[in-house]
């Protein structure tokens, strides 16, 4: 039996699974041009070409369509600062186990901002900053993070993780780190260079004075 020539065209199998950071990549670039309040989600799913369904499947709001793609660096130095404390961070000196730290944390993200995804990064990172309500979505990650930076601290102090100079330490060192990757992002491509460069520039400002409290 001979078939139509709509049926001979349609696709076999199941279809395209959606790519995250294709979509991602799309809702950054129609949020920068017809901005982030201004655009919805069905204009995103639009213009990425998928239905409202998978684009809510993929990301529940708008906030996450900028911050999951930060879930890789959550997830290095979450990888990184375990193994620190695993490992011991703990040093002769506070001033060194707070220099180890500050390598750490500057190594995991030399790791989660490659070459391929600090643009799209960058990108994000300018909204946060641009959008107070998005600041606000991503604060529970934030805390997240910076909660994980006590127990090295308190290794390297050797304090209890409760101890005041432990708990505004991780404040400090995690605000440091973000408001640098802040300022790395508002620096035009061409002359940015590595995040890490200045995180850890930020960082040591933070480390050699909380070493030299307890030096």
């Amino acid at each position: 039996m001979q078939q139509n020539s709509a049926t001979e065209r349609r696709p076999r199998g199941r279809p395209a699974t959606a790519n995250p950071d294709r979509v991602a990549r799309t809702a950054l670039e129609l949020f920068a041009r017809v901005g982030f309040d201004e655009a919805t989600m069905d204009d995103v799913a639009a213009a990425a070409g998928i239905s409202r369904r998978t684009l809510f499947r993929l990301f529940p709001s708008k906030g996450e369509l900028v911050w999951g793609g930060f879930d890789d660096v959550d997830s290095a130095i979450a990888a990184r600062l375990d193994g620190a404390v695993r490992d011991g961070l703990a040093a002769t000196a506070p001033r060194d186990g707070l220099r180890a730290l500050r390598h750490d944390l500057v190594a995991a993200l030399d790791v989660a901002f490659d070459e391929r995804t600090a643009p799209l990064s960058a990108a994000r990172l300018r909204l946060i900053a641009k959008h107070p309500a998005l600041r606000a979505h991503g604060a529970p990650r934030l805390d997240a993070v910076a909660r994980l930076l006590r127990a090295p601290i308190a290794r390297a102090l050797g304090r209890p993780e409760d101890d005041l100079s432990v708990v505004v330490g991780a404040a400090v060192t995690f605000s440091a780190l973000f408001a640098a990757i802040l300022a790395w992002a508002q620096v035009d491509e061409s002359e940015r260079g590595e995040v890490s460069g200045t995180v850890d520039a930020a960082l040591r400002l933070v480390s050699d004075g909380l070493g030299a409290s307890r030096a």
